[in-house]
C-alpha cells in the first residue's frame, strides 16, 4: 500500500498466506481461457454444431478454421510472451 492507504501499482491479490498473484499474471490467465475457448469455438463450427443451418459448407468451414487459428495464435502469442515482473 502507498500513502493514505492507495495501493500501488502493480496491484497484487493475495490468495492464499504465500500465494500472491498480480495483474498481469491474471490477466495473462484470462488471455489464454479465452484464446482457448475460441480455438473450441472453431471446432464446433466445423464439426456442424455452433453454426447457424442456413449458412454454405464451405463458409462455415472457412470459418471456423479462421476462429479457431485466431484462437491458436492468441495463445501461442500470450503463452511465449516474457512476463514483466
Amino acid at each position: 500500500m502507498g500513502k493514505v492507504g492507495i495501493p500501488t501499482f502493480p496491484f497484487r491479490f493475495q490468495l492464499h498466506q504465500h500465494m500472491t498473484m498480480s495483474v498481469p499474471s491474471v490477466l495473462r490467465i484470462i488471455t489464454l481461457v479465452l484464446a482457448s475457448s475460441a480455438m473450441v469455438c472453431g471446432i464446433l463450427v466445423v464439426g456442424d454444431i455452433l453454426a447457424p443451418p442456413n449458412i454454405p459448407d464451405q463458409f462455415r468451414i472457412i470459418l471456423g478454421v479462421v476462429v479457431f487459428l485466431y484462437g491458436a495464435y492468441r495463445f501461442v502469442i500470450t503463452f511465449y510472451q516474457k512476463q514483466k515482473s
